[in-house]
């Protein structure tokens, strides 16, 4: 997952609407999950679920951690 990461093309990052509804209630925007992705470094944790979709636990700060669920079509 950190080398799919690594190699990733940002424009072929695509949010569904489940995304944009769950913005609305958080303090999080689409630039902002954008660039975590790209940070590898702060990559702390990833889990592997079922049909190519995996949860990434990326940290923000010492009392933050930024989880994302993921789908992955190749």
């Amino acid at each position: 997952m950190r080398r799919f990461l690594e190699d990733l093309d940002k424009d072929k990052i695509i949010f569904d609407s489940h995304f944009y509804r769950r913005c609305k209630k958080r303090p999080i925007d689409e630039g902002m999950v954008r660039s975590f992705l790209l940070k590898i470094d702060k990559l702390e944790r990833i889990e592997e679920g079922n049909n190519g979709r995996f949860k990434l636990w990326f940290r923000m700060s010492g009392k933050y951690s930024l989880v994302l669920v993921v789908e992955i079509f190749i």
